[in-house]
This record gives structure tokens, C-alpha cells and sequence, in this order.
């Protein structure tokens, strides 16, 4: 009992209160909702950005045949002598 009364002391009346959760104001949660909002605009833009990032790294590297659906590359027929 006296060990719980020491801890409602310290947590109480010492810096340590601000370690528990308290009340949010509602500004406060409207702020976090907009943080919030906006880091998931930033997860996607990055995801974009990423996949960008990607295509373009497969074109320079030659692998152009997985985006291109439309042309077939010429196959070299070779010459023969008559």
C-alpha cells in the first residue's frame, strides 16, 4: 500500500506524469488526424515515386520488353547464298 501511495507521488507531482497518457484536447486529436493524413499522402507519393524509380531503372538496364506491348522486336534472318 505504501509502495502504490510512493508511485502516485511520483508519477503525481514530478516530470514523470508527463510518461502516462492523458486527456487529448480536441485540437489536439484534429491535429494528429491532419499529421496522420498527411503521412500517408507522403507513404503514397513515395510508393509512387519508388515505382517510377523502377521503370526507369529496368529501361536503362534493357529490360524495355516488359513495358513495351505493342511492337515485336526483328528477329536477324540471315542471308542465304543462291
Amino acid at each position: 500500500m505504501v509502495f502504490a501511495f510512493l508511485l502516485y507521488l511520483l508519477f503525481a507531482f514530478t516530470a514523470m506524469r508527463h510518461l502516462i497518457p492523458s486527456k487529448i484536447s480536441a485540437a489536439d486529436k484534429q491535429e494528429l488526424i491532419e499529421l496522420n493524413q498527411e503521412i500517408e499522402n507522403l507513404k503514397r507519393h513515395i510508393d509512387v515515386t519508388n515505382q517510377k524509380s523502377q521503370v526507369i531503372q529496368n529501361l536503362l538496364n534493357g529490360n524495355e520488353a516488359m513495358y513495351d506491348s505493342t511492337s515485336v522486336r526483328p528477329t536477324k534472318i540471315e542471308k542465304t547464298a543462291k
